[in-house]
């Protein structure tokens, strides 16, 4: 049954059977065909094979073989990347199969055999290369050493990188600034390490390409040799340079002197610049920069505004080196200004002017007359008119501004507040109407006409009205009429009453 052996034997004292069976030793579906079938493994190993010749005759034979199952060999190309100058490596690593192996590979025109390779061997190239640029290897069969054979499509690539390549230039050396050159490249991959050397020190410089190089200050002319590039491919080119060395010519620097600056206010106007100088009589222009400076060298404090600024002088010889200075200029704020402020003042009595000041300031009011001292911040003014005064103010800095106050007085606070003792309401236009219009502003409490039986025939609280010597519409007889007047005015609360004759 399957691939198993079974025998019944009779027992001769109870009439029953026994069953003895003989395990197979095969690892495949048994068959009675002469020439089985191909038989496939699904995994590497061992495996048994049972033969039975004349099953069941007298001559019944049992042959057993073992048989292994190899593992499949797999791998792949791994390619090399050098620089111009040594020869790139093609690395067969394998995966799996027994060592050594045998490589069939093509380069897409020509068909190449190499054997004896361990699982991370390096292949011969069937050619050299010696020239910038990719090459690329397909890996077509891998045979290991069990005989297993794997048919594959894998490809890797060899490279060879360019070896950097670039040059320097330049000139002019200045005494007392940086020697400054210029490297220019011509190939490889940046970033690129640069190195220097003036014959006695040696520089090394970063860059992402062509640049320029500022060397520390000379102290006599010199030759700038380039001793290598190397680029972030790790390539280096040690010769052969474009532009292998510069001669460095040492010029003198001018030499600039920038004097102190005196402070300024902010409302300053615009001035030229010219405390710096120089000194050495090196033939150039210089320039003036910094916070407020314009093109022609002038300042303007507004525009710099109020603080300390740093103005900076560069001078440029005409053999192209350079020399700078620089000085602060203070720009003073100035002292907080007043809007103009009208007051109300009753005429001939004192009044002080209400501006905000400090001892920090000095003060000049004019006109000085009517003031009880025109250099306090806040003085007294005793006048008859209305009077505008200013006040020129100015801090410990000498930075001034102007504040204006201006006293709204009448002639004098009894003309200011007189009623008329009559009126002649006849439409001549002369004191046709009796009222308060010349006491200028005040608020009114109360304005009342009474006749001489107590009766109201005039009242307002608008300072602007006034009684024509009419009651209802109908004119009122000539005669005296009392008035009564409350009114909050710029000399204070006043109550006038009396008596007002109209004249007909």
């Amino acid at each position: 049954m399957g691939n198993d052996i079974y025998a019944f034997i009779p027992n001769v004292y109870n009439n029953s059977l026994t069953r003895i069976r003989f395990a197979g030793c095969q690892d495949i579906p048994g068959t009675g065909v002469k020439d089985p079938a191909p038989i496939t493994y699904p995994r590497p190993g061992l495996y048994n094979i049972n033969l039975l010749v004349d099953l069941g005759l007298p001559t019944q034979t049992s042959f057993c073989k073992q048989v292994r199952i190899d593992t499949l060999p797999q791998g792949a190309f791994l390619g090399d990347t050098v620089c111009y100058g040594n020869s790139p490596a093609l690395l067969f690593q394998s995966s799996q199969g027994a060592a050594p192996f045998s490589i069939n590979y093509d380069d897409g025109s020509g068909v190449y055999t190499q054997g004896n390779l361990d699982g991370h061997s390096a292949v011969p190239l069937p050619y050299p290369l010696t020239a910038p640029g990719a090459a690329t290897f397909n890996l077509r069969n891998i045979t290991d050493a069990n005989g297993c054979s794997t048919a594959t499509s894998v490809s890797s690539k060899v490279l060879i990188e360019p070896l950097p390549q670039g040059g320097i230039s330049g000139a002019i050396a200045c005494s007392a600034d940086s020697a400054v050159i210029r490297y220019t490249s011509g190939g490889g991959v940046a970033p690129f390490q640069v190195q220097l050397t003036d014959g006695t020190n040696t520089y090394t410089k970063t860059l992402d390409g062509s640049a320029t190089i500022k060397l520390p200050p000379l102290s006599a002319s010199a030759t700038i040799s380039l001793q290598t590039i190397t680029d972030s491919a790790g390539c280096v080119r040690s010769s052969g340079f474009a532009s292998p060395t510069v001669a460095l010519h040492l010029f003198p620097s001018p030499v600039v002197q920038f004097s102190p600056l005196d402070g300024v206010c902010l409302d300053k106007w615009v001035f030229p610049v010219t405390a710096a100088k120089e000194v050495s009589g090196a033939a150039g222009a210089g320039v003036y920069s910094g916070a407020g400076i314009d093109a022609q060298g002038n300042f303007q404090a507004s525009l710099a505004g109020a603080g300390t600024h740093m103005l900076v002088y560069t001078y440029t010889a005409s053999d192209g080196c350079k020399a700078a200075d620089s000085t602060p200029i203070v720009v003073y704020p100035l002292p907080p200004a007043q809007q103009a402020i009208t007051i109300d003042d009753c005429g001939g009595i004192p009044i002080r002017l209400p501006v905000t000041g400090s001892s920090d300031y000095t003060y000049e009011w004019t006109p000085a007359a009517g003031l009880n001292d025109p250099t306090l911040p806040a003085p007294t003014a005793t006048i008859d008119g209305t009077t505008t005064f200013i006040g020129h103010v100015t801090d410990r800095n000498g930075c001034s501004v102007y504040d204006t106050v201006t006293v709204d007085a009448h002639i004098s606070s009894t003309a200011m507040l007189v009623l008329p003792n009559s009126f002649t309401p006849n439409g001549d236009g002369h004191n046709d109407c009796f009222g308060i219009q010349r006491w200028g502003r005040v608020e009114l409490r109360e304005f009342s006409v009474y006749d001489r039986w107590g009766v109201r025939v005039f009242n307002t609280k608008n300072p602007a009205e006034c009684w024509d010597g009419t009651y209802k519409g109908q004119m009122q007889p000539a005669g005296g009429y009392a008035y009564v007047i409350q009114a909050k005015t710029v000399c204070g609360f006043v109550t006038r009453t009396g008596t007002v004759m109209l004249i007909r």
